[in-house]
């Protein structure tokens, strides 16, 4: 038996070996044959439809020379002739009709028809100067090709060739035109039938018009050529390929060859079925393929011989062994028969029973020793029965964890022993069962005695002697989910507790020395600095703290959203000239290209700064940082660039570590953390990017990030916050039907009636009738001018307090006319933009619309409201509110246009303010501030999110602008 396997197989090897070596070999010969008989094939074809291009264009050139001949014979000093002396002339030009098989007809100056060679019903007396051939020739004097058509007279196929006739003084008196068919047996079907053999087909496709002029059976004449993507073989051909193969639009494939009649600008197409073509090949091949499977059986009945006469003295040796193995030999080893291959094979396995006997001890050894590790490991091990959980063995760390004796576990499932209200042990275990990878899960477990358990349950499919097992590996993390939960709580007490405070404290400091309180002396206001900038050098510390204790903990949410990334560099390189101005640097930036990316603006934002900020405070006085953008194919890499002394070599690999520096006198010179890079290269992997830097010491260095472009540009978003109406009517003054009809669905989607107006004498009547809330208004209408129009309603009693919101794509030449002379109007430029035309209606048809904008700021720190107060004070009027009762009440009596929000208040959770927002004042924007991050489910509630201590208050107006109303009384509004 083992002397045949052992045969079986080398002949098999042999038989596989011939048959990759004859299959690479007939791979290789039938590409060649294959790519060769494609080149012959493309070649032959290519050639004959060059043959047809120049046929065609002999037979154009025939034509023309007819017209061209026949054009002078017909005036007569300088006229042309009578219409009985011209149809004579015509009556017996056979060449002409044998040339023209629609026939030759001549027209006057005025594109009249007169006469004809050939009688046709309908075209004398006929006007043909509608007719695009007729007129480009009567305008242009010089001779036309037509397009293909469907004649009217005859009702087939045909183009026309028209010779214009001009007299002295280059007026042209009449035109000669002559008629080509493109029916059955036209000048293309001899040319084809004499040119192209019968396995091949012809096309002429007019690219221009994007029909078929004519095509092997005139099925597709006139007809239009299919959509792009429909047909590979004439997308390739329109593509301006002359030569390949590819499918047609029934999926066939064709060997094709292409070419561009001058004349026309036609592609004519000449195609063959690849299948037909290589019809010869594939005989070919099957003839070679049973002349190979021939060979290789008389090979194989030579191999078989030649094995069985060679491994006949394997038989006898393998019979002693299995004699050994079922015990009928006296001694267990084998007898050593000669000294060649089957002698040799049998004192090996002598040797091989002697190391099998040492190898069984250690084994043994082994198995002692793990079974005191498995007795005495830190963490309880379970084995169970893998169809029904049963605990079959366990060790005394399970009756420890548990609170179990080993006699009572024993016997149970652990589900049963571990409590399992929820399912999930048993899922776990159902997937230890099916798979033999690791499973591990934290889960809740109940001790005997009643009290919670934390456990980390590994679980895993193991063989333990012939039987399959489950282990399972209990771990007890109670005290280590308590320090979590502990350090949790303090990361948010101080978020809080810090963050506050130190927002107020540099708010104010910024306020002051600004000048917002008055002048400052020179001594305070070095104070003053030295203060701000140590209370923001604070606050930039306890912020890289918690952000690396969330990035560790993966508690960080980033709000990723498609946004071009000019903006942001824009942003971040004006937020951080205070570091220019200290260190005496100067930034300067470089974008190449403005390109569409998926961040998180504000988090990308700390990524620069923490570039930036170092790039300011290594590089010596007077020196330039530069930013850079670069487009790098699908990614977008930015660049910091300073002129500091380098990286030294010893510190590079370190250099993103946590609270890595070059050294402890440079963290003494520069001061910081070491965790900003840290901090930064996490944050940009979690954005799908990556970071890195170039050096040299006393060079500079380069730091970059790249970040992911955004293939199309992302589409404006909808805003979901929009304005309920309430069923409020509006007037929509538009004279453009689409424009009126999205106006109408936006509005309506918001709740409100929209009534539409197309004309200023309609919106007059409308608005005069009353019931109206508000008006949109277009500034240029049919019958009248907006401007007009506001001024007349501004004017009656009845409509001068109707709110307007103006939407045009001359806005600013309205707010010119109307010099801002009146109040409740807002001006929206096209395109329109949903939430902005919603946020200006709520605006003009608050009351107070003429002033400023309204922020309720709900924060019980009546400091921080103070600092906020005044760094928006040029935007917005702000109201305070120290609690949700107050927030409440203020929110009773008027109306706002947008709410600051801190999530710790003392009477609860502004998450339960936001629900309310959301129900009763639907679309009013709010904007979360608070020491916390929120999680991916947060910020889909709210507009934006602000941290405190982190958020500059460039960043702070810049949101605020955003999202506030514009205050079309503001001339440095401009939003």
């Amino acid at each position: 038996m083992h002397t045949s396997s052992i045969q079986k197989r080398i002949l098999l090897i042999v038989l596989l070996g011939m048959l990759v070596a004859t299959a690479a070999l007939a791979f290789l010969t039938g590409q060649v044959l294959w790519s060769g008989t494609r080149d012959m094939l493309l070649r032959e074809q290519q050639g004959s439809v060059q043959a047809i291009v120049r046929r065609l264009h002999n037979e154009f050139g025939a034509r023309r020379t007819a017209l061209e001949g026949l054009a002078p014979q017909l005036q007569e000093d300088g006229a042309l002739l009578p219409n009985d002396r011209l149809q004579a002339l015509l009556r017996n030009r056979n060449t002409l009709n044998q040339l023209f098989r629609g026939g030759v007809l001549v027209l006057d100056g005025q594109g009249v028809g007169v006469a004809e060679t050939l009688a046709v019903p309908g075209r004398l007396g006929r006007s043909y100067i509608d007719f695009p051939v007729v007129a480009e020739a009567l305008a242009s004097g010089k001779p036309v090709l037509g397009q293909p058509m469907l004649g009217k007279a005859l009702k087939v196929p045909q183009i026309a060739m028209v010779q214009p006739l001009r007299v002295a003084g280059g007026q042209t008196i009449a035109l000669v035109v002559g008629i080509l068919e493109l029916s059955e047996g036209s000048l293309f079907d001899r040319v084809e039938s004499e040119m192209i053999n019968g396995t091949g087909a012809l096309a002429i496709i007019d690219p221009a018009a994007r029909i078929y002029v004519t095509a092997t059976g005139r099925a597709e004449a006139l007809q239009p050529l299919p959509a792009a993507g429909a047909s590979p073989l004439l997308d390739a051909v329109r593509g301006g390929s002359t030569v390949g193969s590819a499918a047609d639009a029934q999926g066939q494939r064709l060997l094709y060859a292409a070419d561009t009649l001058p004349e026309t600008g036609w592609l004519l197409v000449q195609t063959q079925s690849q299948d037909e073509a290589f019809a010869p090949i594939r005989r070919l091949m099957a003839q070679c393929l049973a002349m190979i499977v021939l060979l290789m059986a008389a090979v194989a009945a030579a191999v078989w011989w030649l094995l069985r006469r060679t491994l006949a003295p394997l038989g006898i040796a393998a019979t002693t062994i299995n004699d050994m193995a079922e015990g009928r030999t006296a001694g267990r080893t084998l007898k050593v028969w000669r000294n060649d291959e089957v002698g040799q094979l049998s004192a090996a396995f002598n040797r091989l029973l002697a190391l099998r006997d040492e190898q069984d001890r250690q084994l043994q050894r082994e198995r002692d020793f793990l079974q005191r590790q498995f007795q005495q490991s830190s963490d309880g091990i379970v084995l169970m029965e893998p169809a029904t959980w049963r605990i079959t063995d366990a060790n005394a760390r399970v009756a420890a964890i548990t609170g179990h004796a080993l006699a009572d576990a024993i016997g149970r499932s652990l589900p049963e022993l571990l409590g399992d209200p929820d399912g999930g042990l048993a899922r776990q275990l159902a997937d230890a069962t099916d798979s033999a990878a690791d499973s591990a899960h934290e889960r809740g477990a109940e001790h005997r005695d009643g009290h919670a358990l934390e456990l980390e349950v590994t679980a895993t499919r193991v063989t333990v002697g012939d039987a399959q097992k489950i282990m399972v590996n209990l771990r007890d993390i109670t005290e280590r989910k308590r320090s979590e939960r502990m350090k949790s709580e303090f990361v948010s007490t101080v978020s809080h507790e810090l963050r506050t405070p130190l927002t107020s404290i540099a708010g104010s400091l910024g306020l002051v020395n600004g000048g917002a309180l008055g002048e400052v002396p020179p001594m305070m206001r070095q104070m003053l600095s030295i203060a701000h900038q140590n209370s923001n050098r604070l606050s930039l510390l306890i912020n890289d703290l918690l952000d690396m204790d969330k990035l560790v903990a993966g508690q960080m949410t980033l709000d990723l959203r498609e946004q071009p990334l000019r903006p942001v560099l824009e942003e971040a390189v004006a937020a951080n000239q205070s570091y220019a101005q200290q260190h005496g640097v100067r930034f300067e930036l470089a974008c190449e290209t403005d390109v569409q990316v998926r961040i998180d603006a504000m988090r990308l934002q700390q990524v620069l700064a923490n570039f930036i900020s170092n790039a300011a405070k290594f590089s010596p006085a007077g020196a330039v940082v530069d930013v850079v953008a670069q487009r790098r194919g699908p990614v977008v890499r930015v660049s910091v660039h300073d002129r500091g002394p380098g990286i030294p070599a010893a510190f590079r690999s370190r250099i993103f570590q946590k609270f890595a520096q070059a050294d402890a006198s440079d963290t003494r010179q520069k001061g910081g953390t070491g965790l900003g890079l840290a901090i930064t290269k996490e944050l940009v992997e979690r954005m799908a990017g990556q970071v890195g830097f170039e050096s040299a010491e006393g060079q500079g260095s380069v730091f970059w990030f790249e970040l992911p472009v955004v293939d199309a540009a992302a589409e404006a978003r909808v805003a979901a916050d929009a304005v309920p109406g309430n069923g409020l009517k509006l007037l929509v003054v538009e004279d453009e039907p689409d424009i009126a009809h999205l106006l109408k669905v936006m509005l309506g989607r918001a709740g409100y009636q929209v009534e539409l107006a197309h004309t200023a004498q309609q919106a007059r009547e409308k608005a005069l009738a009353g019931g109206f809330a508000a008006m949109t208004l277009d500034l240029r209408l049919p019958d009248g001018n907006g401007a007009e129009l506001v001024r007349e309603l501004r004017a009656d009693p009845r409509t001068a307090g109707l709110p307007v919101v103006v939407i045009s794509a001359a806005s600013d030449a309205g707010r010119l006319a109307l010099s801002g002379s009146f109040s409740a109007i807002d001006w929206l430029d096209k395109p329109i933009d949903e939430r902005h035309l919603l946020s200006a209606l709520r605006h003009v048809m608050r009351p107070g619309a003429e002033g400023k904008p309204r922020v309720l700021h709900i924060e019980d720190d009546a400091d921080l409201r103070q600092v906020i107060a005044g760094q928006g004070a040029a935007i917005a009027d702000f109201d305070g509110a120290n609690t949700l009762a107050e927030a409440r009440g203020l929110l009773a009596q008027g109306s706002y246009d947008l709410v600051l929000l801190d999530l710790g208040l003392p009477d609860g959770n502004g998450w339960d303010l936001l629900d309310e927002l959301h129900r009763q004042h639907p679309g009013l924007p709010v904007v979360v501030m608070s020491a916390n991050e929120l999680s991916g489910g947060q910020l889909e509630q709210v507009q934006a999110a602000l941290a405190k201590s982190r958020t500059s208050e460039q960043r702070f107006l810049s949101v605020l602008q955003g999202l506030l109303p514009r205050n079309p009384h503001n001339p440095g509004d401009s939003r």
